[in-house]
């Protein structure tokens, strides 16, 4: 439960967009829906940023190659249970590349 209060004080205080869940059918991941569905919450985003977590280790280089910026991580369950990594992704994080 102390994860959740921490994940919660690190919310913005003006608006944001949150990604609460993106998922592929196995059987036909790797065709670019993902990116699709990220994409499309960028361009509603524009300005504003985008928040979302993960708990899978393997999506952590993916948000990274969507231009998602880590900003935090946290250990579960006293530091026995898994982790949950937090992003950010702001329009401006991607100017310049």
């Amino acid at each position: 439960l102390s994860v959740f209060k921490s994940i919660e004080k690190m919310k913005p205080q003006k608006s944001f967009y949150y990604i609460q869940t993106i998922a592929v059918d196995p059987d036909i991941q790797g065709k670019g829906l993902g990116q699709q569905v990220v994409n499309f919450a960028k361009s509603l985003a524009d300005s504003d940023t985008i928040y979302l977590e993960t708990n899978n280790d393997q999506n952590v280089a993916y948000y990274e190659k969507l231009d998602f910026v880590q900003y935090a991580t946290f250990k579960c369950d006293n530091g026995k249970g898994p982790s949950t990594y937090s992003f950010t992704w702001r329009k401006s994080d991607e100017i310049g590349k």
